[in-house]
Order: C-alpha cells, then sequence, then structure tokens
C-alpha cells in the first residue's frame, strides 16, 4: 500500500516513473515484502506486516518522506508500530543521556 506522494525514487534498477502506475507500484511493493521476507527469514524470523519509510530527495533538492506497507497492514497497525518505535527509541535515549550524565 502505497502511502506517499508519487514522486521519483531510486531503486536497485533505477528510478521509477514521476507518476507511477498501479502495477509498477504494486509490483514494487511485492519485490519489497520478498526482499525483507528474505533477510528477516534468514534470522528465522516470519514477516507478517511491514512497513517501509524512506527520507527521498526530489530533483530540486527538496525533501520528502515516501512509505509503503505490507498489503494487509491497517491504519491502526501503522500508529501502533510507530508509536511502539518511538516509544522504544526515545527510551534509548533517554537511558543514553542518562548514562552521559552519570559519567
Amino acid at each position: 500500500m502505497f502511502t506517499g506522494v508519487r514522486r521519483p525514487a531510486r531503486t536497485s534498477r533505477g528510478w521509477l516513473v514521476a507518476d507511477p502506475g498501479e502495477e509498477d507500484l504494486a509490483a514494487a511493493e511485492r519485490e519489497l515484502h520478498d526482499a525483507i521476507a528474505a533477510v528477516l527469514g534468514r534470522r528465522g524470523l516470519m514477516v507478517t506486516k511491514w512497513m517501509l519509510v524512506a527520507e527521498v530527495l526530489d530533483g530540486d533538492g527538496v525533501r520528502a518522506l515516501e512509505s509503503f506497507a505490507s498489503l494487509d497492514i491497517r491504519a491502526w497497525d501503522t500508529i501502533g508500530m510507530f508509536g511502539y518505535l518511538d516509544a522504544r527509541e526515545r527510551g534509548a535515549v533517554t537511558a543514553e543521556v542518562a548514562g552521559e550524565s552519570d559519567g
């Protein structure tokens, strides 16, 4: 499920067109799923849902966020996953800062 703005994006095969068709996006999402499953599968993990967020630059150097997600993911799943990651990262940063102030 493509959730970003349709702009050129770099892939391992070159640049996507500025307005890729739904068929191209579906193929890209299948490739992403297969790649994620292959990498995590080597660690004995099974992918159930996934999200990908990337910062991209357009031809004029304007920064934007693009996001892709597995086909079966729901909005509340992404909100929950991002919320969990946010809390985890904030905790890690807080612990790191606390460790620096102890020394």
